[in-house]
């Protein structure tokens, strides 16, 4: 369970940075354009708890870990 959900976590990182790259390169260096994609970035880090983790996917791992 767990080794799926990091495998399904990797892919979807994967497949943003991949669309993030070919919007780069089809816009060449667009100040506003890289300034938007940071600041997506920047929210979508800050979401992550600090702490290590989801309670849903601490729960999970606690359960597949016995």
């Amino acid at each position: 369970m767990a080794h799926r959900l990091l495998t399904k976590l990797q892919t979807i990182f994967s497949n943003t940075f991949k669309f993030v790259t070919l919007i780069l390169i089809c816009y060449g260096r667009n100040p506003t354009l890289i300034y938007i994609l940071s600041e997506l970035a920047k929210i979508i880090l800050e979401k992550i708890p600090a702490h290590g983790g989801f309670a849903w996917v601490q729960t999970n791992l606690a359960r597949c870990l016995g």
